[in-house]
């Protein structure tokens, strides 16, 4: 999974609290951008099958 992020490149999905762990989603998984916000085409599972 490293090397894809790596290859593709990635987002940092960075967790609301503290205590919660931050997320890395592929470019590919970038739905669209509005402003300086962006969606995923992933949900949080989505996410974790991706790790």
């Amino acid at each position: 999974m490293a090397l894809k992020l790596f290859r593709q490149g990635y987002l940092k999905v960075e967790a609301p609290h503290f205590w919660a762990e931050n997320y890395y989603a592929a470019a590919d998984a970038i739905a669209r951008i509005e402003g300086r916000t962006v969606y995923l085409s992933l949900d949080r599972q989505g996410l974790d099958a991706q790790q």
